[in-house]
């Protein structure tokens, strides 16, 4: 069996006994399964050698100057991932170390939001690593940093405190400038969920859509910057490399229930038209991301709100044997969905120093 198969079937179990603990009043007993459940998933995260780019991270890390001045100002734009890595190279000096404590920080703050706002910390667990979304923090590390930071304030969001959420997103940028897009994102998913303003930007990122390849060379020429043109360069080079459209219609399915049962929803959890509103955005993003793979990056800052939405939605909708069914069925879908997106790449990339036999 695969050790990432061990990690999803021990995780899984870890949360599923977490959720069941909470539910019987057992807080203490609770806590000690979600950190148990999260201990499995930093080990395999943060004793990596080889995943994604974790290589490339790995031996910047060894070529990092030991002077703050140097790598002050003559590195990256993103000077708060410059100065973390340089604060972890004069303390320990161990690539392993790095790779450890972002895999650390990343899923503690996940984990975090997930005990405290899921309806199902189990299922959002389970939905975390099934998806691959849990692969990803280890093929994007930094971009998932900035991520998980940023998720990590989601009570501002839910509260409506524009101006902490918005100093968040600015630290987050100085992981990875890209975080900064969750500005504006603020202002749009705080509105009514399927409210006009939300369907009409949603229509028109669609024909946006459509003329993208048009579109394209335009938007590079305003964003103007080196830091990007390498992205230009690749989506030129190799437009037919886009996402699976099945990917798309796996983002739609919840979107379609919530708006079925949006009053429901709004009655049940009064934030809930947040958590559709940036599936929404997921949505798109991935619909996008079928031109070329490189626009599912942003998937990364929207993907973790569904694994609160997806519980959200079979806790309203259903109740008794169909809600069981409900449930039977996403695990065997997601299991599918699972081994031939996740297991079968992450067996021919994923290296460890420590237990390579094993692995």
């Amino acid at each position: 069996m695969s050790v990432y198969w061990i990690v999803m079937i021990t995780s899984s179990t870890f949360a599923a006994g977490a959720q069941w603990l909470g539910k019987a009043n057992h807080r203490a007993l609770s806590l000690f399964w979600v950190w148990m459940t999260a201990l499995v998933l930093i080990c395999y995260s943060g004793l990596r050698y080889q995943k994604g780019d974790t290589h490339s991270y790995w031996n910047s890390f060894i070529r990092m100057p030991f002077e703050f001045a140097e790598i002050f100002y003559e590195r990256s734009h993103e000077k708060g991932f410059t100065i973390f890595t340089w604060a972890i190279k004069v303390l320990w000096d161990d690539p392993q170390v790095f790779v450890f404590l972002t895999a650390l920080i990343t899923l503690v703050c996940i984990f975090v939001i997930f005990y405290k706002y899921s309806l199902n910390f189990g299922l959002s667990v389970f939905l975390f690593i099934a998806s691959n979304a849990y692969g990803v923090t280890m093929n994007g590390m930094r971009q998932y940093l900035a991520s998980a930071v940023v998720f990590a304030g989601f009570r501002w969001l839910i509260e409506g405190k524009w101006l902490h959420y918005c100093l968040l997103v600015l630290f987050a940028s100085t992981l990875h400038t890209s975080a900064l897009a969750l500005i504006p994102v603020y202002f749009i998913v705080r509105r009514r969920a399927w409210s006009w303003s939300v369907m009409l930007l949603a229509l028109s990122a669609v024909v946006a859509f459509a003329f993208l390849a048009q579109l394209l060379p335009g938007l590079f020429s305003l964003i103007d910057s080196p830091q990007y043109s390498r992205y230009e360069d690749y989506i030129a080079s190799q437009p037919e490399r886009g996402a699976n459209v099945l990917r798309v219609v796996i983002a739609a399915l919840p979107l379609l229930i919530a708006y079925k049962f949006r009053e429901q929803l709004r009655r049940s959890l009064p934030y809930s038209d947040i958590l559709v509103n940036i599936s929404l955005l997921n949505g798109l993003v991935l619909l996008y991301a079928t031109y070329n793979w490189i626009f599912a990056r942003y998937c990364i800052y929207f993907e973790v709100y569904n694994m609160l939405l997806i519980p959200l939605i079979l806790h309203v909708v259903l109740t008794g044997k169909p809600r069981v069914y409900a449930y039977i069925g996403l695990l065997i879908f997601y299991l599918i969905l699972f081994h031939y997106g996740s297991v079968l790449p992450v067996h021919n990339s994923y290296i460890s120093l420590f237990f390579p036999n094993f692995l």
